[in-house]
């Protein structure tokens, strides 16, 4: 189709690197305009098909005629796929009988166009970034990565085994609601001394917890404790931030430590139990007649799962637990 080759050539003149020298940059805010247009005629609840169309053709003509640099007569259009081989009627238009508006209950084309349109539309300054010195290293290190060479990941034999064991004496993992509250000799708790530190994080936490149904601040001692104490312990027990930061490849670990257990029997007829670790499944789902390397996964993994039920004990194995 024409769409197609117009988006074909955009994506060689970005390949070859020729972009500007292919097209006008001073078209873009005439397309930016009409782009806007047709995404504000789809996502209205009643849709105008004739507008749709209009608006379609005159992206076409920006297009053609004002985007690319160098003119191309009629015919070159058509020998290279911009035009339709037969001239269109006086009377018609290029997208005229050519446009299908996806049907309301179509939710992920629209949740899209909606997200395109406040795309286009939103005009936060280039200052208004965050004031947290945390986010703003997490969102240049973000974009940093965007830029990066993705290595391939390694066949699983060739893998290093990956171990942990956390040096655990006496150290508190989670703060107690006491030791939150509890001033020390100087009068300052530990909740008012990381309130003090982080104050634009508190600021957003009590934000969040209002949204999640926190009606008066006093609740957070009682509705909301959990969310305090794993928030206060974030932030000033290094312990919770190691437990916190291995949790992250809890998915992973399981797998990796089936596949360096088990036997190659184990892994041929475990095909299917593991396209649903992969779908996201607990190890709990597999058949009661396991094998020994899986009976030991689900007794590591039993161990895990308790992190997620909120029980300290479960923290304290996750310090001696090696994958």
């Amino acid at each position: 189709s024409i769409v197609t080759v117009l988006f074909q050539e955009i994506d060689y003149s970005l390949q070859i690197e020729r972009f500007t020298k292919t097209f006008k940059m001073t078209a873009l805010p005439q397309i930016h305009a009409k782009l806007i247009t047709l995404l504000e005629l789809l996502i209205k609840p009643q849709k105008d098909l004739n507008k749709v169309v209009n608006i379609l053709q005159a992206l076409y003509e920006v297009a053609i005629r004002d985007f690319f640099k160098e003119k191309r007569s009629i015919d070159q259009l058509r020998e290279d796929g911009l035009a339709l081989r037969r001239p269109v009627s006086s009377a018609g238009l290029l997208f005229e009988n050519a446009v299908e508006v996806p049907n309301s209950n179509n939710e992920t084309f629209y949740r899209q166009a909606r997200r395109l349109h406040t795309i286009f539309t939103s005009l936060d300054s280039m200052h208004n970034i965050p004031t947290n010195l945390e986010a703003r290293r997490r969102i240049a290190f973000f974009s940093n990565s965007l830029f990066m060479n993705m290595p391939h990941a390694p066949q699983v034999e060739k893998m290093m085994a990956f171990s942990v064991l956390t040096p655990y004496y006496n150290e508190e993992v989670v703060f107690s609601k006491e030791q939150l509250r509890t001033d020390n000799e100087d009068g300052i708790s530990i909740l008012y001394y990381l309130q003090t530190i982080y104050a634009d994080e508190w600021k957003n936490f009590m934000e969040r917890m209002r949204r999640e149904g926190l009606v008066d601040d006093k609740e957070i001692w009682t509705n909301k404790l959990g969310d305090l104490r794993l928030w206060a312990s974030y932030r000033g027990q290094t312990l919770a931030r190691t437990v916190r930061g291995m949790m992250y490849y809890y998915r992973a670990l399981k797998m990796l430590a089936f596949l360096d257990s088990a036997s190659e029997m184990d892994i041929r007829e475990g095909s299917r139990e593991l396209a649903s670790m992969r779908q996201g499944s607990s190890l709990d789902g597999f058949s009661s007649e396991r094998s020994p390397s899986m009976r030991s996964l689900g007794r590591a993994d039993s161990s895990l799962s308790l992190l997620f039920k909120g029980h300290e004990c479960g923290t304290a194995l996750m310090k001696f637990t090696y994958v």
